[in-house]
């Protein structure tokens, strides 16, 4: 072989080298290009910089980092929820929070103004805000102590607002945005883990980061997460704990709309669901009530999957319908709802967090200046007081 030939075939297999180099560089940089910007920042001085972003938005949020006052019925004022004296209140009626104050069980009668703007009750909306979670076990060793995640977010959203953008939006100018809508004003790159039903309110967690979001979000999707409900719901429980076992699906309406429902005996033809799926719930009983002739139980419920309207309707099941539930439960709901909201609340969430979810740096006592303090993976309990 001359030489003229072994240069040609050096050529050749150079360039050929230069355009699988090529080819190589260009899908790198669309893939690159194609991630999430948190996903494409692994450098220390990339992680650094979302550090710090995290830290100026969590400052912008102090304001959301205390519970909202509500209005005392008796006198019209403002008062500490949970102070003494809304436990003094607590324990002459049954009592409902909602939209800053406290409505009588079978009394929906709203007051006449708010305190805070001399305008009606009724346009003084609840406000979410931010719930600091309870660290309860790290190496083996139980922890008392409060810490905030920085890239994670744990916060109330209350009864009557929207977890996530609605489908169709509502065309009044006074409707209250989504949660999510609000807090991405705070945090852009938030996303929720999981979500609420609208008339329900309670504890929601959102990854701050990518790596955050998917890290919770898969304990939610295998089942990993502990989740308990509050719940006031008719008459009296016979049995102080038990489980509920019936699958659920959608149900097409005479109007021709979809609505969940329970799967019933398989020769009724009109309990035929779509794509029914397994459903179970447990509920433990704390207490049976009675109040101007109303019998009532507070009750835990604690729901192993997630299916639509999962609690209303295993509660209704039970022959003990959620009171305010005015799509599932009796016709005196329907025509008269004892309450003014949904009487569901997402009361304790716990879960696993991860330090390698802040970069590798473990999670900040003072998530204003971002210094780390855990440096190993822990569970934490994040919880919100009872609104009833």
């Amino acid at each position: 072989m001359d030489i003229a030939t072994n240069i040609a075939l050096t050529v050749r297999c150079l360039f050929r080298l230069v355009i699988v180099v090529a080819v190589t560089a260009v899908v790198f940089s669309f893939t690159s290009s194609s991630l999430p910007a948190q996903q494409r920042s692994t450098t220390p001085k990339a992680l650094s910089q979302q550090r710090d972003s995290l830290v100026k938005s969590w400052k912008r949020l102090s304001e959301r980092t205390e519970e909202p006052k509500i209005v005392n019925p008796e006198t019209g004022r403002l008062m500490t929820t949970g102070g003494k004296t809304h436990q003094k209140l607590s324990l002459k009626r049954q009592w409902i929070q909602y939209n800053r104050s406290l409505f009588a069980l079978g009394d929906t009668i709203k007051p006449t103004s708010d305190p805070d703007n001399n305008s009606p009750i009724s346009a003084t909306l609840d406000k979410w805000y931010v719930v600091t979670p309870h660290l309860i076990d790290t190496l083996g060793t139980n922890n008392d102590s409060y810490h905030q995640p920085i890239d994670v977010l744990f916060v109330h959203k209350p009864s009557q607002m929207h977890s996530v953008p609605p489908r169709r939006q509502a065309t009044s100018d006074s409707s209250p945005a989504d949660l999510t809508s609000q807090i991405q004003n705070y945090f852009p790159t938030a996303k929720p883990c999981h979500r609420l039903d609208y008339d329900t309110s309670g504890i929601m967690v959102y990854g701050l980061t990518a790596t955050a979001h998917s890290f919770i979000s898969k304990q939610f999707q295998d089942r990993l997460v502990n989740k308990t409900y509050l719940a006031l719901c008719h008459g009296h429980f016979q049995y102080d704990q038990g489980l509920v076992d019936i699958p659920i699906g959608k149900q097409l309406t005479p109007e021709g709309y979809h609505v969940w429902a329970l799967k019933r005996n398989d020769d009724d033809d009109e309990s035929i669901l779509i794509k029914p799926r397994s459903a179970v719930t447990q509920y433990q009983v704390l207490d049976r009530r009675r109040q101007d002739d109303i019998d009532y139980t507070l009750v835990e419920l604690y729901p192993q999957t997630g299916r639509g309207h999962q609690l209303r309707l295993h509660c209704q099941a039970l022959g003990h319908a959620i009171i305010g539930d005015t799509l599932h439960g009796d016709r005196t709901e329907r025509d008269g709802p004892l309450s003014p909201r949904l009487c569901l609340h997402a009361h304790r969430l716990e879960l696993e967090l991860d330090p390698s979810m802040c970069g590798g740096t473990g999670w900040s006592n003072n998530r204003m200046d971002g210094n780390s303090m855990i440096s190993k993976r822990a569970r934490v309990i994040a919880e919100i007081r009872s609104p009833f």
